[in-house]
């Protein structure tokens, strides 16, 4: 029997993005989020901003407004730059000013996203820091005063910070 080349071809591609969208699938899967709170520590400079950057239980603020929430993970996130000087993103000192609550969730299992007004003391220029929305800097001025837009994702036990970058854009 003699089968027509196109219709190899069109099988041969079916089958390779078949198995192009089921290894995408799996390796979503094998990578879940961690169930321990993340180090208080810096990150990596490779990872500014990108993932998960903070984490606290939920036990831990189960009192607290979903602002409060906001508050202690960004200012966790930022602390991590402030305790590593060797970090090329490190700062001297940070300040967490205003938390705007984008939306209302209705519950404790919803996301929670903010835009969150902050100000850092760089130890450097850094191409990471500047490239977040500033929202003013005067030249001698030592603080850089930006916003951004931050997502708290419930996950299990724990609370997630994760940067929303061009959201609501």
């Amino acid at each position: 029997m003699n089968e027509d080349p196109f219709h190899k071809r069109c099988f041969l591609i079916c089958l390779l993005f078949a198995v192009f969208i089921a290894g995408c699938g799996k390796q979503q899967e094998a990578t879940p989020l961690a169930t321990q709170p993340l180090a208080q520590t810096t990150l990596p400079a490779s990872n500014f901003g990108i993932g998960d950057i903070a984490s606290i239980a939920r036990q831990d603020v189960a009192n607290s407004s979903n602002e409060e929430i906001v508050k202690l993970l960004v200012g966790q996130w930022l602390e991590g730059y402030k305790a590593d000087m060797t970090n090329k993103d490190a700062i001297k000192n940070y300040s967490v000013e205003e938390v705007f609550i984008r939306n209302h969730p209705n519950s404790p299992d919803s996301e929670i996203i903010a835009t969150v007004t902050f100000s850092v003391q760089l130890v450097k220029y850094s191409d990471n820091w500047v490239s977040i929305g500033t929202k003013d800097h005067a030249e001698n001025d030592p603080w850089w005063h930006l916003g951004a837009t931050f997502g708290v994702i419930p996950d299990g036990e724990y609370f997630r910070l994760r940067m929303l970058v061009g959201w609501g854009t």
